[in-house]
Parts: structure tokens; C-alpha cells; sequence
């Protein structure tokens, strides 16, 4: 239900969804999931060897965030060194590159992140809380502990100026502004506009009150990786000056289906999820052509192996529904 919700949140936001699934034939009890050997929050040590070699079969950098530290690598603000661990997450999700920007585009077009307040404050987990609070966990004794004094995952970061609307203005002012470092009132790492830009235009969660829009380390990279989504890429200059933004939520739609509906064997067999619930059949094959400007070359430094390649071809074939795009 609450990736139902999700759906609907997109799709009253203006976003076009391409299907919908009832989430993921996955182990949902803690006991049953490997999340990784370490014994603490955002540890790190026991799922790397070498220089910065993920072991398998973990997908995320860190223990108990989903994907990547947002704040960059061992939580240093590194936009460049995030690169590879964006690329390495994702990559094992079967996403190259620019399927890999547009999901991040799409998530970060709307909402926010919560960390006005100080986090030494909030409660245990809910397992580690006392009896009257078990099943609940993490209070906030922040102000009203909710609204604009939530504190979840430390960084305070608005990325656009109209959070609850799909439009293109995340390209807009990710490329439109240089980015100076700063923190949130919880110490997180973020960034926000050099020379004070885009000044009061960002809406708080809650009232009349606005701020500046801001950026995560992990964001940053798109414009600092020469890979993933630098500015002076072709396709990069198409999406932000895109009227309508037809390429991004085609291939964003595309990527949060599959994220959705991709079981893990989806991965070596492409069978999609018995729970995809989509307006047609899934196509033969799910193509992006028309919707990048020039045919993007895969260099040696964002190349994909053979045996990665199949997988992605694989999990396309079969489990991506066919979006449309609305050109009004």
C-alpha cells in the first residue's frame, strides 16, 4: 500500500506513470533479509574490500540507507567520488547511466527531506524503544516533531520551488546555479545557491514560509561526472531545456516501473513481477529512440560489460512498460 500511494502521489503531481506494481516478491522480514555484516547504523567496513570493491550481493554503500549516502561516500561531500557508488548501486539494479539520471531526476523533482532540527535529540529505533514506545521508535522532541521540525534522515534539502508539480525545474536549478557547501540544522552535509540564489522561492512543509532551494552531494555529481549526466553532455543540454520534458519522465516512468516490478530473479531471467499492474501488456522491447537528441556512445570509463549488458537487455524486454508521452 504505501508503493500504491507513492504511485498515486506521482500521478496527482503530474507525473506519468507507465504501470504499476504491488511492490516486489521479496523477503519483507528483517530476519529473512541480508542487509549486510556491520552492527551499526551507516557502517561501512565489513562490505568493502580493496580499493572500494562492493561485495555481493549487497546493493547499497551503507548500512541502513537504501541506495547511496546521500552525503557522499563515508558521508565525506564528495559530488566526484559519489560517482562510483551511484553507478555501482544502480548498476546492479540493471541501470546504466542515463536510466540511472533520470530515476534521480524523477525522485528529486518532487518533495523534500527532513532535518530542521537537532538529530542528537531523536529517540531509538523501535526495537531499542522503551515499552510505551515499541512499534514506534524515533521521537522527535524537535518543536511539534512533525511538519516543518521533522527530522528523518538529518538533511533539510527543498530541490525545487514547486515540490508537489512535475516540471522541469530541478535541471533547471541543479545547472542554473553554482553550489557552495553548507549544513543542515541537523550537521548533514548539503548544498545550497552561491550569492544567495533563488532566495525565498522554495515552500516550507508547513505555513507560509519559503527558503532557498538546496542539492545533495549525490546530486551534484550529475553535473560534475563526465559519465553520468555533465552538463556538456548532448542529451543533458535536451532534458533541461526540454519545454515539456518528454525525454525525462519517459524514461523516469520506465525506470520506476521496473523498480517496482522487478522481482531480484528479474536480474538473471527478466521474468517481471506477477503483481505489475499496467494499462497494456509489457512490449518486446522498450526503446528510448526519439527520445535523446544524438545517439549517446558508451565510452570505456561508463562502459558496461557483455554479461551486464544481456541483464539489461533482459530486464527491457520484459519488464518495462511502454510509456507515453502527452505533448501539451
Amino acid at each position: 500500500m504505501l508503493v500504491l500511494a507513492g504511485n498515486v502521489a506521482l500521478e496527482d503531481m503530474g507525473f506519468k506513470t507507465a504501470g504499476f506494481a504491488f511492490g516486489r516478491p521479496d523477503e519483507w522480514e528483517p530476519e529473512e533479509v541480508y542487509w549486510g555484516a556491520e552492527s551499526v547504523w551507516l557502517g561501512t567496513n565489513l562490505r568493502y574490500s580493496g580499493e572500494r570493491d562492493l561485495a555481493k550481493p549487497m546493493g547499497a554503500t551503507t548500512m541502513g540507507l537504501i541506495y547511496v549516502n546521500p552525503e557522499g561516500p563515508e558521508g565525506k561531500p564528495d559530488p566526484l567520488a559519489a560517482a562510483q557508488d551511484i553507478r555501482d548501486t544502480f548498476g546492479r539494479m540493471a541501470m546504466n547511466d542515463v536510466e540511472t539520471a533520470a530515476l534521480i531526476i524523477g525522485g528529486h523533482t518532487f518533495g523534500k527531506t527532513h532535518g530542521n532540527g537537532d538529530a542528537d535529540l531523536i529517540g531509538p529505533e523501535p526495537e531499542a524503544s522503551p515499552l510505551e514506545q515499541v512499534g514506534l521508535g524515533w521521537t522527535n522532541p524537535n518543536g511539534t516533531g512533525i511538519g516543518n521540525d521533522t527530522v528523518t534522515s538529518g538533511l533539510e534539502v527543498i530541490w525545487t520551488h514547486t515540490p508537489t508539480k512535475w516540471d522541469n525545474s530541478f535541471l533547471e536549478i541543479l545547472y542554473g546555479n553554482e553550489w557552495e557547501l553548507t549544513t543542515s540544522p541537523a550537521g548533514a552535509y548539503q548544498w545550497k545557491p552561491k550569492d544567495n540564489g533563488w532566495a525565498n522561492t522554495a515552500p516550507m512543509a508547513q505555513g507560509d514560509g519559503k527558503t532557498h532551494p538546496s542539492m545533495l552531494t549525490t546530486d551534484l555529481t550529475m553535473r560534475m561526472d563526465r559519465c553520468l549526466l555533465v552538463s556538456k553532455c548532448e542529451h543533458a543540454r535536451h532534458w533541461a531545456a526540454s519545454p515539456c520534458g518528454e525525454a525525462v519522465p519517459v524514461l523516469s516512468s520506465g525506470c520506476w516501473c521496473r523498480v517496482d516490478a522487478s522481482s531480484p530473479a528479474a536480474l538473471t531471467t527478466g521474468v517481471v513481477a506477477d503483481s505489475c499492474v499496467a494499462p497494456r501488456p509489457c512490449p518486446p522491447r522498450w526503446v528510448a529512440a526519439g527520445l535523446l537528441p544524438v545517439p549517446v556512445p558508451v565510452s570505456p570509463v561508463c562502459g558496461v560489460s557483455p554479461r551486464r549488458a544481456r541483464l539489461i537487455a533482459a530486464l527491457r524486454s520484459r519488464s518495462i512498460c511502454r510509456p507515453q508521452c502527452s505533448h501539451t
